[in-house]
């Protein structure tokens, strides 16, 4: 019988959760500061953050999330 290995990385954790916010927030500003620079697929841009906005909008008000964000070292 084989031994299991050591346990991957738990989904679900604070420390996992942590990188929720910050990463949708830096999506949104890269997309915004492309935005700005082009001529042709503005209406792309605009739809993609529009269809993240009405996603994801309503976690940056979520009391856990943000304490997960605010915990995690890199951010």
């Amino acid at each position: 019988m084989q031994e299991a290995g050591p346990p991957g990385p738990r989904l679900g954790t604070p420390a996992q959760m942590g990188w929720l916010l910050p990463t949708i927030h830096l999506l949104q500003i890269k997309l915004h500061k492309v935005e700005l620079q082009l001529k042709c697929c503005r209406p792309l841009v605009d739809s993609l953050r529009s269809g993240i906005q009405n996603r994801f909008g309503n976690i940056f008000k979520d009391a856990e999330l943000v304490a997960a964000a605010i915990l995690l070292p890199k951010f």
